[in-house]
């Protein structure tokens, strides 16, 4: 099972508009690209991938998103339905138990913490270039400001290894792609 876990320190954690999802709702944009690129291959859809959101933007963090892709049902890859599906779950409320929206999509009060309470691998430009597949398939992102500084101390910390991807600045959707192209040739090798 690969993992990705994508912080948004800016994404909203009330319902809003679908009009808007770069604005009002606080780059959600950002996170629905995510999810699309974590789950959807060409006429196909990825099952042994899930997702955390954890959305720390106002007014009431933290909320995580958990989105499995062996239940998912309802996702379309195109940006508006996936944020519909964010949207509902944001209606329906988060609590500190997870409970499921819709299937495939669960919502709690995680937060960033809570999120990396398994081994994971930072993705960031200043680690050690990507050689081969690594052991532990959990990797964490930031959104497009990228970790805060309390934020990468704390991953730096704990973190079993930092990975870059290459010297360029990428998007966070484009890091996501990048490893599931990268794990996908190792499974070919």
């Amino acid at each position: 099972m690969r993992r990705f876990i994508v912080v948004s320190n800016t994404a909203s954690t009330e319902p809003f508009s679908l009009k808007d999802l770069p604005g009002s709702a606080g780059r959600m944009d950002v996170v629905v690209r995510c999810l699309n690129t974590a789950f959807f291959l060409s006429n196909d859809l990825r099952r042994d991938v899930e997702v955390l959101a954890v959305l720390l933007g106002p007014p009431d963090p933290p909320v995580t998103l958990r989105v499995v892709g062996a239940e998912l049902k309802y996702m379309n890859p195109d940006e508006r339905n996936i944020a519909s599906l964010i949207n509902h779950a944001l209606m329906k409320g988060a609590s500190e138990a997870e409970r499921r929206s819709t299937p495939g999509i669960y919502i709690s009060r995680r937060g960033f913490e809570d999120a990396l309470s398994e081994e994971f691998i930072l993705l960031d430009e200043d680690g050690e270039p990507w050689h081969g597949a690594p052991e532990v398939q959990t990797f964490l992102l930031g959104d497009q400001k990228g970790l805060n500084a309390e934020q990468m101390e704390y991953a730096r910390e704990r973190a079993r290894r930092t990975v870059s991807l290459g010297p360029k600045h990428y998007h966070t959707d484009h890091c996501i792609l990048i490893t599931n192209y990268l794990l996908d040739r190792e499974t070919l090798l």
